[in-house]
């Protein structure tokens, strides 16, 4: 430094000049440099607290970009590249939560893709069972998950679910020829809704009524109406509007009544007939076709003949009586005797004879052909 009055060079610690001897201003000079230390300090302070917080502030910028890329990835089903980002996320940001619960989501999205993937190549082998399981793993592991990493999930694993559910059905649907099976295919294209879906959907109800009009106008030939009537019932019950199932129905209901009414008029026809072939059989089974009568020269008298059946059923027991009477009418004699055979089947005839010995001689030896016979009861017993 110099003097300020002659401009002699002095040192620092120097209180006069050696040259003039002024007085030199230490003490403002030590002022000054006690003033410039702090002055010092709080401009590196605050040097360093702008560095530091530009620096954490770029931080958090590069963080949110790694984030938002994640999200961008995640979307576009890059799922791998997308947990790479929120790490990254997470490096320069540690406790950035949103980073670390998608993190976890990718996570979950890579190991359900897998699974989607191993159901697109068993829907490719043809292996369409194997592959609705696989598919309905995947999204039971999204069940507790939201968000729109899961809804894109969902969608993926609900398209890829009815194509392979159309494929199924298409398949079956080639074999299937029964009711049963055509109700089950039917079910499981309720869940479709793609317009494939829908029109798979369509093929299989098509399917169904026209073999349940098939079999319901078979059994009406046949005429099992109760048949009939429970394969209309299961078709109406899935297609209550379908017209002409709804007019086989009623054709089905009327040829029924039809058919009961005339069922209902033989039986009553039936019961009549049965009342008059039992009254018959009771009261005129048997027919006398002959019965005569001889008297030897011992005077014994013999009554013989033969009866016919006309029951409809086999007859026994038969006994046969008869009345002998002389000239004027006057009883000489009765009496029954059983005819043979003991059973007597329908339309078939039987015998019958018995001998009255000596009775000539009560009837004062009255001449052979004024004696007659005549058959006043038969009685039987019906098997």
């Amino acid at each position: 430094m110099a003097c300020p009055s002659c401009g002699q060079p002095v040192n620092d610690e120097d209180r006069y000049c050696a040259q003039c001897g002024h007085r030199l201003n230490t003490e403002d000079k030590k002022m000054n440099r006690l003033w410039l230390l702090p002055a010092i300090t709080a401009f590196a302070f605050i040097i360093t607290f702008t560095s530091y917080f530009l620096y954490q502030h770029q931080k958090t910028v590069d963080a949110m970009n790694f984030f938002d890329k994640g999200e961008r990835l995640s979307l576009d089903g890059d799922y791998t590249s997308a947990q790479a980002a929120f790490q990254k996320a997470l490096e320069h940001r540690s406790k950035f939560q949103a980073a670390q619960k998608n993190q976890n989501i990718t996570g979950l999205a890579i190991k359900i893709d897998d699974k989607i993937q191993e159901a697109k190549a068993l829907k490719k082998d043809e292996n369409y069972q194997e592959s609705l399981n696989k598919l309905q793993e995947a999204e039971n592991g999204l069940i507790q998950t939201k968000g729109k990493v899961a809804n894109h999930l969902n969608e993926r694993i609900k398209e890829l679910r009815d194509k392979v559910s159309i494929a199924q059905i298409n398949v079956k649907l080639k074999q299937a020829d029964t009711l049963t099976e055509l109700k089950a295919l039917y079910n499981q294209s309720q869940n479709l809704t793609t317009d494939k879906g829908k029109e798979v959907a369509k093929t299989v109800k098509d399917k169904i009524v026209t073999i349940a009009k098939q079999q319901a106008t078979s059994y009406l030939k046949e005429q099992r109406y109760e048949s009939a009537q429970t394969v209309l019932d299961k078709s109406l019950a899935l297609f209550p509007d379908n017209k002409n199932l709804l007019s086989l129905q009623k054709t089905v209901k009327s040829k029924k009544e039809s058919y009961l009414k005339a069922q209902e008029q033989r039986l009553q026809e039936a019961l009549t007939a049965a009342e008059k072939e039992r009254k018959h059989n009771e009261n005129e089974a048997v027919e006398v076709a002959n019965v005569n009568l001889k008297v030897n020269k011992n005077g014994d008298m013999t009554v013989q003949g033969t009866v016919k059946s006309t029951a409809t059923v086999s007859i026994h027991s038969v006994n046969v009586y008869y009345t002998i009477k002389g000239k004027n009418g006057n009883v000489i004699n009765k009496g029954s005797c059983y005819a043979t055979p003991y059973k007597i089947y329908p339309d078939e005839q039987g015998t019958f004879k018995n001998t009255h010995y000596n009775d000539s001689k009560k009837a004062n030896k009255t001449k052979k052909q004024h004696y007659q016979v005549s058959v006043s009861k038969v009685q039987w017993y019906l098997d």
